[in-house]
Parts: structure tokens; sequence; C-alpha cells
């Protein structure tokens, strides 16, 4: 297993950067509809845990809005790990692009 750990600054106050990561969740799903199955994802607060299987690879995780910073941490299994290099930096770029 690959574990994915990106901590993204922002600066546009946390109210505002957690309303933003919560449209993204939904958004990913929609756009990958085809890829994506047994999406789920439950907010706590600030923290939400998430779950999907992509081409019959589950990956889970956790994301926190801080007050300065997003917060991703994933595993990713073993048949994906080749694949984590990748996966890592689409997350930065999008969550990036998201928080500016």
């Amino acid at each position: 297993m690959a574990k994915i750990s990106i901590s993204i600054p922002f600066s546009i106050g946390q109210d505002e950067a957690l309303r933003r990561v919560k449209t993204l969740l939904p958004e990913i799903k929609a756009e990958h509809e085809k890829d994506l199955t047994d999406f789920a994802e439950e907010w706590d607060g600030n923290g939400c845990k998430f779950s999907f299987r992509g081409r019959g690879v589950k990956i889970s995780g956790a994301i926190f809005v801080s007050a300065f910073s997003v917060d991703l941490a994933a595993t990713v299994p073993f048949p994906a790990s080749m694949f984590a290099g990748k996966i890592d930096a689409a997350i930065r770029e999008r969550a990036t692009k998201l928080l500016t």
C-alpha cells in the first residue's frame, strides 16, 4: 500500500475553504461516474472520511480543513500504488486551483 499525504495552504479563510472543498468531492464523482463506484463521504465538522472504488481498487482517506490548510491523507492499495505519484500530483493541482 502507498500512502498519500498532502497539505495545501490557503489564505481564503477556513469557512470559504471548507465550502469549496465540500463541493469538490461531488464534482469528482460526477466527472468520473463511469470509473468510480461505491463513492462515500462523511463530514463531521471540518473533517471528512471518504472512500470509493476505481477500476476495482478501493481508495480511502480523510480530509481536514484547518485554519490555514487543507490536509488530505489517503491509502492507495498495492495494485494502484504505481500510480500514487500521478494521483498525488493531480490532487495537488486541483486543490491548489480550488483554494486560490
